[in-house]
């Protein structure tokens, strides 16, 4: 709360920088008073003033009120629509003569559950002490209900023609800066304007961007955040790339110049990207440019929808841009990050209005990888040749351990279940031509995938099948289907026999769920390995029934992986045999882990495999379309097809970054075989 030696100096420079932008603007009649009066203000309230006004009322003035008083008895053009405020003359309670009690509690009896807004404010109008005397259907009500520990009453300002609830004040106090904030920032795109204000701001604005620069987050984030509030637009657009790298919405204020590298290829790119994901009108989004840069536009707004954009900034940066996009392309999305991360020291801006590279965001394989954590660790590096308050030797990522195998049995990670091939000793390319039945295709997320399936159903087989494929370290690649149809043993194929041909090795993992309740068990979970194009042993469990073949390992025997606690193992007896150790070292026997987890570490452990988490969740991966993990049927067999019919939106996908993507579903449904019979 100010008081009266607070409030003089900040009343004194609204007014000079008021009389300022009207010497700019020109003035109207209803400011002649205020330029008159060389001010906004009017003289200060005696002590008897207020207390007369109190007595009239009947309550005590709020303490930040009650001093503004004693320093102005009002204000002119408190805001754009508020001409004349707080007169002692003048204030009064509201009364609300028009009923806005009744219009807020017009739904209240049909709606069960109303806004707690809207409740709270039904009153406001009833209870309230106008302050605003002279405005554009607008109030200003002091509230004698909503009063904090030190006295001080909210501020309530309603405008009548928004449609919008009142914005709240804690107090007068803060009514009054925002209302300061609100004439510079209505003032702040005119570069003529310059007062002390101004340029005391543009200061604190500089002093920011270098502290981000040398690795600062928080502050320069807020300060940049305040000084955009009052309209300094170099503000707005150092703020905007922050909060774009910490996960808010892209937000471009400035002018959208394509002879400007940090708008045309940083901007611009990143527009496209969101512009992308919700599906606009390509117009609306192209309407701002003409002739060649129209041109160009559409040319980027095609690559970011088409997802082929690639993000090229120059120099040593850009390099490890480029090496960090082939990394993640084929799964190494950890390995990426870290490219990305160890680089961003040697980033350089275009220019002095440019702070982070907000780019990366809008680039289809890099993008994913950014999420809010790792954009503040990327703004938490000194760049630019900047050093940081205590510089010492740059610190690499810390390389990550191996994801394993059993995240794929957590709750949530997929919708009916998943099946997987990992073949060792060759590429992802090479495994895509030894499982598919087409060309591999451009890198997809997950949502993609689905799509891409429920697009090309229709045949005997149901929905075309397809893999995401990539390296998972250690020489394995692997091809993974997030939404298999359903597993049937009877007509099963399995695809690691073609991947582990030429002397090659391969696994296959299936499992199904039919129940994603956390806890209940798959309805089905299937194993095999294969040499040389030979399946050399497997097992596959469906309830208490186990099938076995070939000479499987002791660690790999599923009587034991999905015995429960308090039955015997299933499948008959097996080998008395200790619960095998996760990949973390903890005994499974210690977290008491479903059959399926237990399996999905042993086998990560039997091999040596791990499946990338991150890449497969949040990344873009090269598809192909896969053969069919369904034999054909043999003479004599007979079949029918089970189809499910999936409506509304694909499977969410915890996006890492708000820019990233997601398209929407065309047409009624996607149809998924679930199986067949014979």
């Amino acid at each position: 709360m100010w008081d009266d030696r607070g409030w003089r100096p900040f009343l004194d420079r609204w007014s000079a920088d008021w009389l300022a932008a009207r010497a700019l603007e020109g003035g109207t009649e209803r400011d002649a008073d205020a330029a008159h009066a060389e001010g906004l203000g009017f003289a200060p309230a005696s002590e008897e003033r207020i207390a007369a006004l109190e007595a009239r009322l009947g309550v005590r003035m709020p303490p930040s009120y009650r001093s503004f008083l004693s320093v102005s008895d009002g204000w002119r053009h408190a805001s754009g629509s508020v001409y004349l405020l707080g007169r002692t003359d003048g204030v009064h309670w509201h009364g609300d003569p028009v009923g806005m009690r009744e219009i807020y509690e017009l739904g209240f009896d049909a709606d069960p559950d109303p806004d707690p807004r809207a409740v709270s404010l039904a009153g406001l109008w009833e209870r309230g002490l106008q302050l605003a005397l002279d405005s554009d259907a607008t109030d200003v009500l002091l509230d004698p209900a909503d009063v904090d520990a030190t006295g001080e009453w909210a501020v309530y300002v309603y405008e009548g023609w928004s449609g919008e609830f009142p914005t709240r004040h804690a107090s007068f106090t803060e009514f009054m800066r925002d209302a300061f904030r609100g004439f510079h920032a209505r003032h702040g795109g005119c570069p003529a304007f310059a007062t002390p204000t101004t340029r005391a701001w543009d200061e604190v604005v500089e002093r920011a961007r270098l502290e981000s620069l040398g690795g600062a987050v928080s502050g320069p984030r807020a300060t940049l955040a305040e000084a955009a509030r009052y309209g300094r637009v170099r503000a707005q657009g150092l703020s905007a790339q922050l909060e774009a790298m910490l996960g808010g919405a892209p937000r471009f204020t400035g002018e959208r110049r394509l002879d400007d590298p940090l708008f045309a290829d940083e901007w611009l790119p990143l527009l496209a990207t969101e512009h992308a994901r919700h599906h606009h009108d390509d117009e609306r989004f192209l309407q701002p440019y003409e002739g060649a840069d129209r041109a160009r536009a559409a040319a980027v707004l095609a690559e970011t929808a088409g997802r082929t954009f690639r993000y090229e900034p120059p120099g040593v940066f850009g390099r490890a841009v480029a090496t960090a996009r082939e990394q993640a392309r084929w799964g190494g999305a950890e390995e990426a990050w870290r490219t990305i991360a160890t680089a961003v020291g040697d980033w350089r801006p275009y220019h002095e209005g440019h702070l982070a590279p907000v780019g990366l965001l809008a680039d289809p394989l890099l993008g994913p990888l950014i999420t809010p954590e790792r954009g503040r660790q990327l703004l938490a590096t000194p760049r630019a040749g900047r050093r940081g308050p205590e510089p010492g030797p740059a610190v690499a990522p810390a390389v990550p351990r191996p994801d394993g195998l059993a995240w794929l049995a957590e709750p949530g990670e997929s919708r009916y279940g998943y099946r997987c091939v990992l073949a060792r000793g060759i590429a992802p390319a090479v495994l895509a031509r030894r499982i598919g039945a087409g060309p591999l295709l451009g890198p997809h997320n997950r949502d993609e995938v689905w799509i891409r399936q429920g697009q090309s159903g229709g045949g005997l087989t149901g929905t075309r099948e397809y893999a995401r494929v990539g390296a998972c370290g250690g020489g394995w690649s692997f091809g993974f289907d997030g939404d298999p149809p359903s597993f049937n043993l009877h007509w099963l194929s399995d695809l690691c026999e073609p991947a582990s041909v030429d002397g090659g090795a391969a696994l296959a993992v299936w499992c199904e769920r039919q129940d994603r309740t956390p806890g209940v068990p798959p309805t089905a979970f299937h194993f095999a390995y294969a040499e040389d194009g030979r399946q050399r042993y497997g097992f596959t469990v469906r309830g208490d029934s186990v099938q076995r073949s070939g000479p499987l390992p002791a660690t790999l025997d599923p009587g034991a992986l999905f015995a429960r606690p308090d039955a015997p193992p299933v499948g008959g007896p097996a080998a008395d045999m200790p619960a095998a150790p996760s990949a973390a070292g903890q005994s499974t026997a210690e977290s008491a882990p479903t059959g399926e987890r237990r399996a999905l570490v042993a086998i990560a452990d039997a091999f040596g495999v791990s499946l990338p988490r991150f890449a497969i969740r949040h990344g873009r991966l090269h598809v192909v379309p896969s053969k069919s993990w369904t034999r054909a049927p043999r003479a004599g067999e007979g079949y029918s097809d089970v189809v499910r019919m999936d409506f509304g939106t694909p499977p969410l996908t915890p996006r890492a970054h708000p820019a990233a993507p997601r398209p929407k579903p065309r047409g009624g449904g996607v149809v998924r075989r679930l199986g067949q019979s014979s």
